[in-house]
């Protein structure tokens, strides 16, 4: 009799211990929809490692921490705000320290590419009407991950089409969260027909460096890398980079329109 009481027992105790699991997973649940709601990671991290605890014991729902977790729900989505306050404002203060440092040599390098078209124009005569030019002067120089914004991310800030072939600068915009930043490129392509595919020249710029590459017929030369240019102005060396590789993308455009009209 001793036996079977003991067993009883044994059971009614796994009985109880599984009513006080399903008792906790259910507050837990209702605790973690007002947290997903509120669109609090923190709190709703902080009660999966505490339901991952419960339900893994044999805790009373009276003891349950998680009672005192969704009494400091206010608390905590006051806190979650400022946070999300504080990340935009790291992000913003990341996009302005780019457009001082890296903005004048991207207009630089645009102005010298425009410079170099316009000696093109007036060295081709009778034929510079065939050069057709576009500009965009509206682009944005960066992207705030997260934030409205329905600019393109990769504008093209000029393109030149003479025939069947075109040239494309391309700006793809160095896109910003609280945590980092991912590099923007200006990228010089030449395309035309079915197989003129070249980018002569590139030049990229981080978070804390920046680099210049050349490249003929897609066979990459190594780039070469210099500091961000803190007050907004680079080493010689790189304008003189620059000013080569423009003048190096140019020649490789009117060397393939010249092919192609050769076909």
């Amino acid at each position: 009799m001793a036996v079977g009481g003991t067993f009883w027992l044994a059971l009614n105790n796994t009985e109880s211990e599984r009513q006080t699991k399903a008792a906790n997973a259910k507050l837990l649940d209702t605790a973690q929809d007002a947290a997903a709601r509120m669109g609090n990671d923190k709190t709703r991290d902080e009660l999966i490692q505490a339901r991952t605890r419960l339900l893994a014991g044999n805790r009373a729902t009276s003891d349950n921490p998680v009672k005192d977790i969704i009494a400091r729900l206010p608390i905590l989505a006051d806190d979650y705000n400022k946070l999300n306050q504080d990340k935009a404002h790291t992000a913003q203060a990341m996009a302005t320290d780019f457009n001082l440092c890296w903005g004048p040599l991207i207009y630089f390098t645009l102005s010298e590419f425009d410079r170099r078209v316009d000696q093109i124009k007036e060295e081709l005569g009778t034929e510079k009407d065939s050069l057709k030019i576009t500009k965009d002067e509206g682009f944005d120089f960066t992207k705030i991950d997260g934030a409205q914004d329905d600019r393109p991310l990769h504008p093209n800030a000029r393109t030149i089409s003479m025939g069947k072939v075109q040239l494309y600068v391309v700006y793809s915009r160095a896109v910003i969260t609280p945590y980092g930043m991912s590099n923007a490129t200006l990228v010089f392509a030449i395309r035309g027909g079915s197989r003129v595919r070249e980018d002569p020249f590139m030049l990229e710029m981080g978070l804390t460096d920046g680099s210049t590459a050349l490249a003929h017929q897609l066979h990459a030369t190594p780039g070469a890398a210099f500091p961000k240019p803190i007050d907004g102005i680079p080493p010689q060396e790189v304008t003189t980079r620059i000013k080569a590789g423009i003048v190096t993308t140019l020649e490789r455009f009117l060397v393939a329109e010249r092919a192609e009209r050769k076909k």
